[in-house]
């Protein structure tokens, strides 16, 4: 009976903070900080249980993430006839304040919406990739007959808010980005690691690149300009086998060709160019 007390008492020191945050969330200062948060990594666990991962890095100079909620919408046919659980996978988080408080489907906004969030910490993002978890789906139903479609929620009373230094606002909604397979269709048609050509190619600031990979694998993905020189690394972590494909923003960079590369541990690398004109 203790434990069930602590735990309804900290529920409620943490949804306090969360409805604070977001109830004052217009008057606290804006910062620019660019960065990109992305769902990656889809993939089903049999019939009926779908995980994904969730990934956060910088686009420019480190900065420090003090807190973040995270809304996500999905269609809720999924929730008809059956039951539908969201949870965070303990213990897969890189981050030192990893999700911790609001785990589960809230419907505040009439909405079915998957939400997670942390409580007041920091952790140091780098334009190395950093998971901030992996996360599971599971239905009493089969993913068979309704799949998954997974996207950002920013509206509502409770939508996704980053903070970064002093608690500022720093959430940018298109720098929160989907990468994932929606379908097992997309697992079976995996049959050789393949890069494809950015598009839209010439391309001002942001252009998509898709790749599929065969079988898992650590994977890097890197953009160079001409002397050899690394501008920008997009992807340098395990992956899934499957398609995918990841949002370049090259607003920082100057106009010219540049070079994309995709190396899959020592099975597979390949290259393409590709055109900024600002």
């Amino acid at each position: 009976m203790q434990t069930v007390i602590l735990n309804m008492l900290r529920y409620c020191v943490y949804l306090s903070f969360f409805i604070s945050m977001f109830i004052f969330s217009n008057s606290l200062t804006f910062s620019q900080i660019n960065y990109s948060m992305s769902i990656d990594n889809g993939r089903f666990v049999g019939n009926n249980i779908y995980e994904f991962d969730i990934y956060i890095k910088s686009n420019g100079d480190s900065f420090e993430l003090t807190s973040y909620q995270c809304v996500l919408s999905f269609n809720n046919n999924l929730t008809k006839n059956g039951t539908l659980l969201f949870n965070y996978i303990d213990g897969t988080s890189e981050l030192t304040n990893f999700p911790l408080s609001s785990i589960g489907i809230n419907s505040t906004d009439n909405l079915n919406e998957l939400t997670f969030a942390s409580m007041p910490g920091s952790d140091n993002i780098t334009d190395y990739s950093k998971k901030v978890g992996s996360f599971r789906l599971e239905t009493s139903n089969s993913f068979k007959i309704n799949k998954p479609e997974i996207s950002w929620n920013f509206e509502g009373m409770i939508g996704t808010i980053l903070t970064g230094p002093q608690y500022e606002n720093i959430t940018q909604p298109e720098n929160h980005k989907g990468s994932f397979i929606t379908n097992s269709e997309n697992v079976e048609e995996a049959k050789d690691f393949s890069l494809n050509q950015n598009y839209p190619n010439p391309f001002n600031p942001s252009t998509t690149i898709k790749f599929t990979l065969m079988e898992n694998g650590k994977v890097k993905l890197i953009v160079y300009n001409l002397l050899g020189e690394i501008v920008s690394e997009l992807i340098n972590r395990e992956m899934t086998r499957g398609s995918h494909e990841i949002e370049f923003n090259a607003a920082h960079l100057a106009s010219g060709v540049y070079i994309y590369r995709l190396d899959i541990e020592n099975k597979f690398s390949s290259v393409r160019k590709m055109i900024l004109a600002k």
